[in-house]
């Protein structure tokens, strides 16, 4: 809304164009906003500080431009709040203020105080929030760049001093990394044609993001996404301010300069149609991974849960229990604040920690800390948990050490069943043909491993190993064995083969380099029912060697 109402004033201020170039630079701009599809990856992916202080930042823009400096402080303020990489954007913000004075005579020194400010604001303010512990990417980013640059080992919390002077004095070091991803720099800025970027009031901004999630040879923070999501709206007005200046100065002067300036607003909004048809359908399968049923059953879990109990979350889920006192997000040790806790753990929804983990963790506290299963369908497990008095902190992170219990990773012809102690329950045969258990996805790197499986059996079955990556069945055993306490080793070994399923990354021109996965190739254990019951799968491990 902000970016359109500025483009409004933008096309509004050009008096000499033509009512009819107007409303059609306008319509593109408006595509370039809707049909950007940067903007739908950073609201469905998580929740992250950096779309808030985006609005912030976008706001002050806007308000420095209007020349309303009261309005446009508060701006810079709120955008502050969010922490330090809000803090690089006002540096930025600064930047582009100096930039767009020196174009303007009549504001010249107004517009660089202005500017002035917001630097010394943003540099300030990063100090501070680093002093606090508070920048937790922005030293990983330092930490590569100042080990790159052999300086050793680097401190936890680098200061900015260092991590300039190593950038000053090992330039290749975040050089080619920034070379290195140039198309996602191109992707990031393309769906505005490019052109947005480089305005007079974005071009500080633009290089401050680009730079900042490019230094680094890792894709993780230079996809499109979250961290460059401020550009989504200001390169649509970058572009629509550059378009209406060069219509304003040449397109009244002959019917060719015309021509011209409506095929570029043409071009530019096709190329953002383009884009927007090509990742937006992405989408759903990438990030909204939550099915009906699964948000069915969140929605009554957590009208059952008291207010006042604690709930540990993961991080797909959490934000449908933000209103609680106490609430934390899934994965490594969280403080116990009240006698009951609640964990929430979908394992086959969202996007989540590796299943392995999260199903080891299970493990642990149901098996180690009794804590009681209160429902597990659909991939969902939720577990309430009576801590004893004096506890102050509890693990979620599971341990390759630890085993995936059979009914947590039931199958199609599988189903839980949680009768007598736990360390009886098991995945048992519905009676139907199918796999008794499946989804249990083992990440490791290649060489010989070792799975076990604890079952009981009164028929014939097999048990497979696939490389899911690969899509490759690569260990098959039948069995005719029958007992009530089967141990078997099932001996594998796992050699790098490429994915089947490669990270989507776009066509022809509309491509980016997307994250890799982790390295490694995933293993699953399945175990077959050819058809009947009398099967029970209790424990899955898996050992190298």
């Amino acid at each position: 809304m902000i970016g359109f109402r500025w483009m409004h004033g933008l096309v509004a201020s050009r008096a000499g164009l033509p009512k009819t170039l107007r409303t059609g630079l306008l319509g593109a701009g408006l595509v370039v906003l809707v049909a950007n599809p940067w903007t739908y990856e950073a609201a469905s992916f998580d929740l992250h500080v950096e779309t808030f202080a985006a609005v912030a930042l976008v706001a002050a823009s806007y308000m420095f431009w209007r020349r309303r400096f009261v309005a446009a402080w508060v701006c810079v303020l709120l955008t502050l709040a969010w922490g330090d990489v809000s803090a690089t954007w006002i540096i930025g913000l600064g930047v582009t203020l100096a930039l767009a004075g020196a174009l303007c005579r009549a504001e010249r020194v107004r517009l660089a105080v202005h500017g002035l400010a917001c630097v010394v604001a943003g540099v300030v303010w990063l100090s501070v929030v680093s002093r606090l512990g508070g920048t937790a990417a922005a030293n990983v980013s330092a930490k590569i760049i100042l080990e790159s640059g052999h300086q050793g080992s680097a401190a936890a919390h680098p200061s900015i001093l260092a991590l300039a002077s190593a950038m000053v004095a090992h330039p290749s070091v975040w050089m080619d990394p920034l070379w290195g991803h140039r198309l996602n720099i191109f992707a990031t800025i393309a769906p505005a044609g490019v052109l947005g970027a480089f305005s007079s009031w974005t071009v500080g901004i633009a290089g401050i993001v680009l730079t900042e999630g490019n230094i680094v040879p890792s894709e993780l923070w230079s996809t499109p996404s979250f961290q460059q999501i401020p550009l989504a709206a200001l390169t649509a007005v970058g572009a629509v301010l550059v378009i209406s200046w060069g219509a304003a100065r040449w397109s009244t002067r002959s019917q060719r300069a015309l021509r011209i300036t409506w095929a570029v607003i043409g071009i530019l909004g096709i190329n953002a149609l383009g884009w927007g048809l090509v990742w937006i359908p992405q989408l759903p399968s990438q990030w909204l991974r939550t099915s009906s049923t699964q948000a069915g059953l969140l929605a009554s879990v957590r009208s059952r849960i008291p207010l006042g109990d604690e709930v540990v979350a993961a991080n797909g889920v959490v934000g449908a229990f933000a209103q609680r006192p106490q609430i934390y997000d899934w994965g490594g040790v969280v403080p116990v604040k009240t006698r009951t806790v609640w964990f929430v753990v979908p394992t086959q929804a969202g996007i989540e920690y590796p299943p392995e983990q999260s199903l080891e963790a299970i493990n642990y506290l149901v098996s180690d800390l009794h804590a009681q299963v209160i429902d597990a369908r659909s991939g969902i497990f939720v577990l309430r948990w009576e801590a004893p008095a004096g506890t102050r902190t509890v693990s979620t992170t599971g341990t390759q050490a630890a085993a995936v219990l059979g009914w947590t990773v039931a199958g199609a012809a599988g189903a839980p069943r949680l009768i007598g102690p736990s360390s009886s329950w098991q995945a048992v045969a519905t009676g139907q043909p199918g796999y008794i258990v499946s989804g249990d996805y083992w990440l490791r790197p290649p060489g010989r491993y070792t799975f076990r499986v604890r079952m009981s059996a009164s028929r014939p079955f097999a048990i497979e190993v696939w490389d899911v990556r690969a899509g490759i069945l690569i260990a098959r055993d039948a069995y005719v064995a029958s007992g009530r306490n089967l141990n078997l080793s099932i001996p594998v070994i796992v050699t790098a083969r490429p994915n089947l399923t490669p990270p989507y990354s776009g066509l022809g021109p509309f491509s980016i380099t997307p994250v890799p996965p982790p390295p490694g190739q995933v293993l699953e254990l399945r175990v077959v029912n050819p058809g009947g019951t009398g099967l029970g799968v209790s424990s899955i491990t898996l050992r190298a060697g």
